[in-house]
């Protein structure tokens, strides 16, 4: 079993150690971080081959596969995302209504035509 306690791990574990483990993880890097890595390389590995060369131009890369990691596409897109959340109370509504009809498997346009013809 393991220390479950790390306040009680950082004071028993010597500053030498702590400095080695330090080192170590230079030369042999670990952590959750790394494992997405791992796994985002492993994930372009497969994916490149398989790649529709119309609908995604550029070869993918391993970030292509972490999506965590800000990306300067996915920053683009989080702007866009902070567009919306600054309209107005109206336009957040309605926005609102349009995401719900979708979920709901309606199409919005579809009931804005029905709503235009019978007025």
């Amino acid at each position: 079993m393991g220390v479950w306690d790390v306040a009680a791990l950082a004071d028993a574990m010597p500053a030498e150690q702590y400095r080695s483990w330090l080192a170590y993880a230079e030369i042999e890097p670990f952590g959750e971080i790394q494992a997405d890595l791992r796994a985002g390389a492993i994930a372009r590995v497969v994916a490149e081959p398989n790649r529709d060369r119309d609908a995604h131009s550029a070869p993918f890369t391993v970030l292509d596969f972490i999506p965590w990691i800000m990306t300067e596409e996915r920053l683009a897109e989080k702007d866009a995302e902070r567009e919306l959340t600054l309209a107005s109370p109206e336009e957040q509504a309605a926005i609102a209504e349009r995401r719900a009809m979708v979920l709901a498997g309606i199409d919005p346009d579809e009931i804005e035509t029905m709503i235009e013809a019978e007025g």
